[in-house]
């Protein structure tokens, strides 16, 4: 983890680069303090989302298949849209 991003989420949130990761891509490291099985829950739907053409964060799988690890899940960077 790296320092926190302006702006963002009220959960804490971090920009990380994940080590499998050598392109440059920006990442954003999340933290939930949601129950196990509602956290898979939203990850599982943010993905659904993704899929179906939604702008969301698209969850990053860690490297033996999970979207959390310990209440914390990563997402690729989206800079806030401007209204």
């Amino acid at each position: 983890m790296t320092a926190r991003p302006d702006g963002g989420a009220k959960p804490p949130t971090r920009s990380a680069q994940p080590r499998r990761v050598s392109s440059g891509r920006r990442f954003v490291e999340r933290g939930s303090q949601r129950e196990p099985a509602a956290l898979a829950w939203e990850l599982d739907l943010l993905v659904g989302l993704a899929d179906a053409g939604f702008v969301v964060p698209r969850p990053v799988t860690a490297t033996d298949g999970r979207l959390s690890v310990e209440g914390r899940w990563v997402a690729a960077f989206r800079p806030p849209a401007i209204r």
